[in-house]
């Protein structure tokens, strides 16, 4: 799930009134700079997703003459770098996308966050919008710094239907049956999954996934919270180490998957024309 999220703003009300339409977060220096220019950064670069977010600031101009918002829309990686840059130079957007955890707390630690917590207690209905799962990942000392961009997001896997036809396959539903089709795929020199994982987070899915259906979704939380008996040394975490292991040694993943890119579709490619029959992603 992603985040937008605010550099602290001069003006509270207009960063209220961002975080409504633009479903984001936000800072003071940014404002103070831009006057009644608010900047918005995500990584939202293909058309229907970046309309959608520019239709929100359309509606916010026309709900608050007098002030602008200038969209910036940067692919995955090298938005996660400029976000970087513009807080080390204390330059940051007023609103910007965030995946929450712990890249959102360090800057909210750095007190470059807004805290949104007194906002969200004015207006409960609108708290209670959201699936409240979705408020973990931008919560920090019982204190809200963002709002989900996404109300709920599927991770599935997307399959080749003819790959699987012709190679009378069925949609696995258990482990062997995944290894089966593994199995199949590569002796007819095919890619089962398609993964670009030069950029680590498309690898770390399928890693996580499985450690959320060996040990459920609360040994992760307890171990990034650091509750007690939580950690990352907890055996589900190991096991899920071990069947990742099984994938990798019987080629389940197309050859060099460390050297694609997901950001140019290196990954997409090798499934739209049939080079892999599967790919684990969001929606």
């Amino acid at each position: 799930m992603a985040y937008p999220a605010f550099s602290k703003a001069r003006s509270m009300v207009g960063a209220t009134a961002l975080v409504c339409s633009l479903a984001a977060v936000a800072s003071t220096a940014a404002f103070a700079q831009s006057g009644k220019t608010i900047t918005e950064w995500d990584q939202q670069t293909n058309a229907t997703s970046s309309k959608v977010l520019r239709d929100a600031a359309d509606r916010f101009e026309k709900q608050n003459p007098g002030y602008k918002v200038e969209d910036s829309h940067v692919l995955n990686e090298a938005y996660k770098t400029k976000l970087k840059v513009a807080f080390g130079a204390g330059e940051p957007p007023c609103v910007f996308e965030s995946w929450g955890g712990g890249p959102l707390h360090e800057y909210v630690k750095a007190g470059q966050i807004v805290d949104l917590t007194p906002y969200l207690q004015k207006d409960p209905a609108y708290r209670d919008r959201f699936l409240p799962t979705s408020w973990h990942a931008v919560t920090f000392d019982n204190k809200t710094y963002g709002v989900a961009a996404e109300n709920a997001s599927a991770a599935v896997i997307f399959y080749n239907k003819d790959l699987f036809k012709e190679y009378n396959l069925s949609p696995p539903t258990n482990w062997d049956q995944l290894m089966h089709v593994v199995q199949v795929l590569t002796s007819h020199g095919i890619a089962p999954f398609a993964l670009s994982n030069k950029n680590k987070w498309t690898g770390s899915m399928y890693y996580m996934y499985l450690v959320d259906r060996i040990g459920g979704p609360e040994v992760f939380r307890k171990a990034v919270d650091r509750a007690p008996g939580g950690s990352f040394a907890d055996p589900a975490f190991v096991e899920a180490g071990k069947y990742i292991q099984e994938l990798v040694k019987a080629g389940a993943f197309a050859k060099g998957f460390n050297g694609l890119d997901y950001d140019v579709g290196a990954s997409r490619r090798l499934l739209y024309s049939g080079r892999a029959a599967m790919e684990l992603m969001g929606g």
